[in-house]
Order: C-alpha cells, then sequence, then structure tokens
C-alpha cells in the first residue's frame, strides 16, 4: 500500500481473491505441535488470545488480527491491486496444519478470524450468504 506503518506488522502469509465472488482472503498458516498435557495446551492457548502480552508485545493471534486490520483500513488499496471490483471487506481466516485442542478453543473468536485446519480448507473455505 506504499505507506510506511507505525511499526512492523509482519508478513501476511495468504492473500487469497476470487474477482468473480469479490472474496478476499487473509490466511495465518500456523503448524503448531499437539499439546498433550494442561499446562503445554494452557501455553498454546496463550499464545493466540489476540491480545497484547504483559511484555507489550502482541501474541501470534493478534498480529494476525492487527495485519487484518490494516487492510480492512486500506480496503481501496486492497481492491486495486487484487483487482476485485466493489470489494467491502476482507475476510480473516487462521489455518492449522493439523486438529489442535486451541482450535475449540477460538471458537469463540468466529466473528473475527474463521479457524480450519489445513486438510479441511475445501470446506472451510466456502463462502455462505449472512
Amino acid at each position: 500500500m506504499g505507506e510506511r506503518q507505525d511499526r512492523n506488522y509482519g508478513d501476511v502469509d495468504v492473500l487469497a481473491w476470487d474477482s468473480n465472488s469479490r472474496r478476499v482472503l487473509i490466511v495465518e498458516c500456523k503448524d503448531v505441535h499437539f499439546r498433550k498435557t494442561y499446562g503445554e495446551v494452557a501455553e498454546q492457548l496463550a499464545d493466540f488470545r489476540g491480545v497484547i502480552r504483559e511484555n507489550g508485545k502482541p501474541d501470534y493471534l493478534r498480529k494476525h488480527l492487527d495485519r487484518v486490520e490494516i487492510l480492512r483500513g486500506n480496503i481501496d488499496a486492497v481492491a486495486r491491486f487484487t483487482k476485485v471490483a466493489d470489494l467491502t471487506d476482507v475476510e480473516s481466516h487462521l489455518v492449522f496444519a493439523d486438529p489442535v485442542p486451541l482450535e475449540f478453543a477460538l471458537a469463540q473468536m468466529s466473528e473475527q478470524v474463521r479457524i480450519s485446519h489445513f486438510d479441511r480448507l475445501g470446506t472451510a473455505l466456502v463462502w455462505e450468504a449472512p
């Protein structure tokens, strides 16, 4: 989008679009290890709460949501880049390589990000009209 940001927001893992359906997806891909103990699951959940940590740094989900916010705030530039006419929004997706307990805990975030794992991508990205 050509303008300097207030900080480094990192890279978008996948930016996908379909001009016919007027959909633009921003996808964060994660290959996290399956956690077995309560402590390991709690640690993983802490990495994906969508918050700024006590040290002032965003967790993994917050970083993705911040990138989504930047793209939504520059929707005209996204539309020009993707050549998607009449673009009004981008979809936020978080994709895991394998099923993880984390995806069930993140179900509460479904308004902000769609959760799926790699082998279900074909069905997870099907758009349904509201």
